[in-house]
């Protein structure tokens, strides 16, 4: 005996037994008995395996974006150390040159 639901034919001893449910939980008319159930399992499997992969993919891109910002404060620190150290120097020059001419200034009285 052949039945058709949504467009679907089913052999009925295929599907076990002559009473084939609707079940309209996410997408569309699925069949709660016999060969259907396999399909059910392998969607879920499926769905869970998408969902895992995208939680992995967020997961990293999380880590990457993490790694980029702390390579970027790093070399934020490094460039104010830099920029600290030349102002010593500088500093340093502008009093040693001072001390100069003051010397300079005192060894001409």
């Amino acid at each position: 005996m052949d039945l058709k639901i949504a467009g679907v034919h089913l052999d009925l001893a295929s599907v076990r037994s002559e009473e084939v449910a609707l079940c309209h939980r996410n997408s569309g008319p699925r069949y709660e008995v016999g060969q259907t159930l396999k399909k059910k399992r392998r969607r879920k499997k499926k769905k869970k395996k998408k969902k895992k992969k995208k939680k992995k993919r967020r997961k990293e891109e999380e880590r990457r974006r993490k790694k980029k910002k702390e390579e970027e404060e790093e070399e934020e620190r490094r460039r104010r150390r830099r920029r600290r150290k030349k102002e010593r120097r500088r500093r340093r020059r502008r009093r040693k040159k001072k001390k100069e001419e003051e010397e300079e200034e005192e060894e001409e009285m």
